[in-house]
């Protein structure tokens, strides 16, 4: 969620972010992107993991 800021179009009342629909797309959202289920989770579980390191 401390990304989202940084990625997203600050409107009055809410974050919008807006990703191009395609996967080999380059934009501002590349690193958020996953292949699928395994990966996503795959992701989520090294981030989870990061945050008890730290």
């Amino acid at each position: 969620m401390i990304d989202v800021p940084s990625v997203s179009v600050d409107l009055p009342d809410k974050y919008a972010l807006s990703p191009s629909p395609i996967a080999t797309s380059r934009d501002r959202y590349q690193p958020y992107r996953h292949e699928g289920p395994h990966a996503l989770v795959e992701g989520l579980l090294l981030l989870f993991d990061g945050a008890e390191a730290a």
